[in-house]
């Protein structure tokens, strides 16, 4: 399979083999997940630097968030259809790594010189509270240009009742209750926390840490680090999980 122009990030759609909504510069488009067939469905033009998507099932359609340099849009997708820009929200700086609520309602989003989240109401576009993280950090380790990122690295779990944000600059991971937004941990990770995900029951988090090559692995029943994994490669940034029924599927 070939992608035109650079593929920044993607994201997998549930059961695993209906979609593999992808992202590249400028456009988003959708992959079959076919082991033999990757067809590719007709892409939208979404700007420049498109950078992160984000996929809910939404009754028959999908709801899928993209967020660029400047701006958040919104799209609303049918299996087999055309994407389709319904709505965008524009947004005060830079956005980066984002996660919508299970209702579909809220957005929380990383942006480029907060040292914390946005809380973004869908249908308005207010930005209902800015969360900073800890460590405080001074005005002028904030205010860098862009591509410069304080944060990068954010997830929500499957019931939206627990958020974890990465602080990049500070190397820890801070985890969230929702909706209260209450602190119930402050990790300390490897350099450059980038990345983070989940395996399939919740049980642990996985981050990636860009600066020192190291994926921290966090216990969500201790709320601690429990095991740092060396040797993973070269700065590592995205990364997913996914269950295959190696029986019936066969990588190559």
């Amino acid at each position: 399979m070939s992608i035109p122009h650079c593929c920044k990030n993607f994201t997998l759609s549930s059961p695993l083999r209906e979609r593999i909504p992808a992202y590249r510069e400028g456009s988003a488009c959708c992959h079959g997940c076919g082991i033999r067939d990757y067809p590719i469905a007709p892409a939208v033009r979404s700007g420049n630097v498109a950078q992160n998507a984000c996929l809910l099932q939404a009754g028959a359609s999908r709801l899928l968030c993209w967020h660029e340099t400047r701006f958040c849009q919104i799209f609303y997708a049918t299996l087999g259809d055309t994407l389709e820009v319904v709505r965008v929200i524009d947004m005060p700086e830079g956005v980066r790594p984002f996660e919508i609520s299970p209702d579909g309602g809220l957005i929380y989003a990383q942006l480029s010189n907060i040292h914390g989240f946005v809380v973004v109401d869908v249908q308005t576009g207010e930005i209902l509270q800015t969360v900073h993280m800890s460590p405080t950090m001074s005005p002028d380790q904030l205010s860098q240009p862009f591509p410069f990122t304080v944060n990068h690295g954010l997830t929500l779990t499957p019931d939206g009742k627990t958020l974890l944000a990465a602080g990049s600059v500070t190397d820890n991971v801070v985890i969230y209750s929702l909706p209260d937004m209450r602190r119930l941990a402050d990790i300390e990770v490897g350099r450059e926390p980038n990345w983070i995900i989940f395996n399939n029951d919740i049980s642990f988090a996985y981050v990636t840490n860009r600066g020192d090559d190291t994926v921290s692995v966090i216990s969500m029943s201790e709320l601690r680090e429990i095991k740092r994994i060396e040797d993973v490669g070269s700065y590592p940034q995205r990364m997913d999980t996914a269950f295959v029924d190696r029986s019936k599927h066969a990588f190559r």
